[in-house]
């Protein structure tokens, strides 16, 4: 009985010893890189997970895949990566987690791919280009002061002469924002002018319409807007994928934007049909080349507030920015 006893208390003990052992013994979760630098092409690599606790995986990037979103103790994690098809660095993150730890990260650098072609205007303006699906764009506003024939575009800086202007196809005008010549967001331009003297609408895809772009390039229409947008995913997040990230041009808190097209558009604003001008900062405005009434075209606005891509049309005596994209 007393040596029953003792084997109560022994086993007890042994008990008590184990789990005090086993709340004593410190949660851990590490990984075995922090950074991983890629090229360009679709690849992979393998990193290890060092941990005695059940752990949760996940990256922040489409293009960034993992193997296993989860485990128990160690592991090997395999990150897939899909090629990178814009002309611009990315970086994504990839975050470990468990029960009372802290969490590990890993950041993904993805090299910048194929570097784009340039394309030279009449002035000598030169503008870096990015592939976007199958269609290639510039990747800054046109800052163009002559027509490809060499004619001058004719320059209007006082707002009464630009609230003269008629809502046509004939009155073609140009201005910097605020007539500033520094002006780091290219030039505005009314609906006649983007279009070419004497401008006839175009919906067609592509729409064949040359206007103040260079030999080779044309100003796109409102069913080429609508591929760009469709490409990127829809109206609802086009816009965050083609607006320059952070806030240096673009206006806190620049909402969804990471510029993964590498469109990097820019907030140039507008100027009215009164003349005033508005909104540097919080919208870009681009021209299409489609009509929508004889006194109105279509046009698409990136919002600093808003991640989307919006479709609308307003007075061509407006002034707003216009990219070519490439025949």
């Amino acid at each position: 009985m007393k040596n029953k006893k003792l084997l109560i208390v022994f086993i007890g003990l042994t008990v008590f010893i184990f789990n005090q052992c086993k709340k004593d013994t410190p949660k851990t979760l590490s990984v075995s890189v922090t950074s991983e630098n890629v090229t360009k092409n679709a690849e992979s690599f393998t990193f290890s997970v060092l941990s005695n606790i059940d752990w949760k995986a996940g990256s922040n990037s489409s293009w960034c895949v993992l193997s296993v979103s989860s485990g128990s103790g160690n592991g090997t994690v395999t990150v897939n990566i899909s090629e990178n098809n814009t002309t611009i660095q990315r970086t994504a993150i990839i975050t470990l987690s468990g029960s009372d730890v802290n969490s590990v990260t890993i950041t993904v650098n993805q090299e910048a791919g194929t570097t784009s072609e340039t394309v030279t205007d009449f002035d000598g303006n030169i503008y870096h280009t990015v592939q976007i699906g199958n269609q290639v764009w510039m990747t800054e506003n046109l800052k163009v002061t002559h027509y490809p024939d060499g004619t001058e575009i004719p320059l209007v800086t006082d707002d009464i002469a630009w609230a003269d202007l008629a809502d046509n196809n004939t009155d073609d005008a140009y201005c910097r924002y605020n007539n500033d010549t520094n002006s780091e967001y290219g030039i505005l331009y009314t609906w006649a002018a983007a279009m070419g003297d004497n401008a006839v609408s175009s919906d067609a895809n592509p729409s064949g319409v040359q206007g103040i772009c260079p030999a080779g390039w044309h100003i796109p229409s409102d069913a080429e807007w609508t591929e760009l947008s469709t490409y990127l995913g829809g109206e609802g997040v086009a816009g965050g994928k083609l607006k320059e990230s952070g806030t240096v041009h673009w206006n806190s808190p620049n909402t969804g934007a990471d510029n993964s097209s590498g469109f990097t558009a820019l907030p140039g604003g507008l100027r009215g049909f009164n003349g005033g001008f508005h909104d540097v900062g919080l919208y870009g405005y681009w021209w299409s080349s489609t009509e929508n009434t004889n006194l109105h075209a279509w046009f698409r606005r990136l919002d600093s507030s808003a991640p989307g891509m919006v479709r609308d049309y307003y007075n061509k005596s407006n002034g707003y920015s216009v990219r070519c994209i490439k025949n």
